[in-house]
C-alpha cells in the first residue's frame, strides 16, 4: 500500500506473466507549458548568407561598348533623339562616357571631296550628341574613310562581283561610268555607318542607377552561369526591397531561366513577387514545378508543401 498524504511518488508498472517480466511501463509526466505559437506560416526563401560570409556590394566596373550607326544618304546632322535609340539597345544600364572613338564610313560611289566632307560632318555631329549626355568633359578620337572591307564582303557572289578584284578608284569609276549608283543602292547603303568604340564607367551615383546597375549584373552573372555570384546579388537585392529602397522593377527585371540549376534563384523572385503583391494567382502552380525541378532544394520543398496544405490537398495519412 502506499502512504496516502502529499508525498510525491514515482510509478513504474511491470506486467508480469506466468512468474516472467512481459513489460515495463514507464511513467510519462504530463508537463504542460504556457507557449503559444501565433506566428503566421509562409513561403521561406533563401536569405541565409553563404559559409564564406561573402556578401555583395556594388562597386562601379569599367566596360568598352562598340555599336553602330548606320547613316541616311546625305544625313550629317544628328542630334541626341537620333543618337538614343542605339543606346538603348545596348541594354545598359546608365554610365559615364570616360574616352571616344568614332569611325565614320561612308559608301565607296562619291566623289572624295564630297565624302570627305560628309565623313566630317556626320562624325562632329555624333560626338556632339554623345557629349551632351553628361557633364563630364569628352575629348574624341575621330576617324573616316571609304567602306571598302564591307564592299568587297557584301558583293562576293552577286552580280557586281567584278567590281571586289579591283582597286577602289577603279570601282568608283565604274559605278559611275555605268550609272550603277541606283541599283547597287541596297548593297551600298549598309555601307554608310558610324562605329563607335566607348570606355564607360559604370553610374551608380543614385539609388535609381545603382538598381539598374544591379539588376545588369545579376542578369549577366545568369547568362555566365555564375549562379554562385548570381545569389549574393540577389541577396543584396531582397534587403533593398524589403527596405523600400528598390522598387518593382528590381524584381521584374530578374531574367531567370527555369532550370534545375537556377530553381532555387526563380523561388527567391517568386518570394519578392508576392511581397511586393504583384498580381500573380498561380504561385504554387510555379513552386509545384519548381519543385519537380530541384526535389533536393528543402526551401523549395517547404513552400511547396505549404502551397498543399493552403490548397487542402494533403492526404490524410500523411504526418
Amino acid at each position: 500500500g502506499f502512504d496516502h498524504d502529499n508525498t510525491d511518488y514515482e510509478l513504474n508498472l511491470l506486467i508480469i506473466k506466468s512468474k516472467r517480466v512481459c513489460c515495463a511501463v514507464n511513467h510519462t509526466p504530463d508537463v504542460k507549458g504556457n507557449v503559444e505559437y501565433r506566428k503566421h506560416l509562409a513561403w521561406l526563401a533563401d536569405t541565409i548568407s553563404d559559409s564564406s560570409g561573402v556578401m555583395y556590394k556594388p562597386v562601379a566596373e569599367t566596360n568598352e561598348l562598340v555599336f553602330k550607326i548606320p547613316f541616311q544618304r546625305s544625313k550629317y546632322d544628328y542630334n541626341p533623339a537620333d543618337i538614343e535609340p542605339f543606346i538603348n539597345k545596348l541594354n545598359e544600364p546608365d554610365f559615364i562616357i570616360n574616352s571616344l572613338s568614332i569611325t565614320a564610313y561612308s559608301s565607296i560611289e562619291g566623289s572624295d571631296a564630297v565624302n570627305k566632307k560628309l565623313q566630317k560632318k556626320r562624325a562632329e555631329s555624333i560626338v556632339e550628341a554623345l557629349k551632351s549626355r553628361q557633364k563630364q568633359s569628352l575629348e574624341p578620337t575621330i576617324k573616316t574613310g571609304y567602306n571598302w572591307d564591307d564592299f568587297v564582303r557584301d558583293l562576293q557572289g552577286t552580280e557586281y562581283e567584278n567590281l571586289t578584284t579591283m582597286s577602289l578608284s577603279e570601282a568608283q569609276k565604274y559605278i559611275r561610268t555605268h550609272h550603277l549608283t541606283k541599283k547597287m543602292e541596297p548593297y551600298l547603303e549598309k555601307h554608310r555607318y558610324a562605329l563607335i568604340k566607348l570606355k564607360i564607367t559604370y553610374d551608380i551615383s543614385t539609388i535609381q542607377k545603382e538598381q539598374k546597375y544591379v539588376v545588369s549584373r545579376f542578369n549577366k552573372a545568369i547568362e555566365n552561369n555564375d549562379y554562385k555570384t548570381a545569389l549574393q546579388i540577389q541577396k543584396y537585392i531582397f534587403k533593398k526591397v524589403v527596405s523600400k529602397e528598390y522598387d518593382s522593377s528590381a524584381v521584374i527585371g530578374q531574367i531567370i531561366p527555369e532550370t534545375k540549376a537556377t530553381a532555387g534563384l526563380a523561388m527567391n523572385k517568386l518570394w519578392l513577387e508576392q511581397y511586393l503583391k504583384l498580381g500573380k494567382d498561380n504561385y504554387c502552380q510555379k513552386i509545384n514545378l519548381l519543385h519537380n525541378l530541384a526535389p533536393e532544394n528543402y526551401y523549395i520543398s517547404y513552400n511547396d508543401i505549404y502551397c498543399r496544405i493552403l490548397n487542402n490537398n494533403v492526404p490524410n495519412d500523411s504526418v
